[in-house]
């Protein structure tokens, strides 16, 4: 806000893990609705193929038309569709699977 510049946090590895029910790095450190471009992994925590971006509808329109990394990409299968929103499902209904993994970390440390 200071400079007046975008800020952008890749999440690959906090999506399912930090936060509030594995809400993410940003949710994690208190930031919600502070970030202006979100991206990361659905191939980490949520088992599945792709990636995401988030971000409000004309950073979303920009990199629709000029991304090259998106010439080759394809929407998700519907398997992983629904093993998404399943796992998001579950993520938001109970914060007991993050509290394992992290009893598994501790454990195994």
């Amino acid at each position: 806000k200071k400079y007046d510049a975008l800020t952008l946090v890749d999440d690959a590895h906090g999506e399912g893990v930090l936060g509030k029910g594995g809400r993410g790095v940003v949710n994690h450190f208190g930031l919600d609705g502070e970030v202006d471009i979100e991206i990361g992994s659905l191939s980490k925590a949520f088992s599945v193929m792709g990636g995401f971006i988030a971000a409000r509808q004309p950073l979303i329109d920009h990199y629709m038309m000029n991304a090259r990394q998106r010439l080759m990409s394809i929407a998700l299968t519907i398997p992983d569709t629904a093993a998404l929103l399943e796992a998001v499902t579950m993520l938001g209904e109970s914060e007991d699977l993050v509290k394992k993994l992290w009893w598994n970390v501790d454990y195994l440390r």
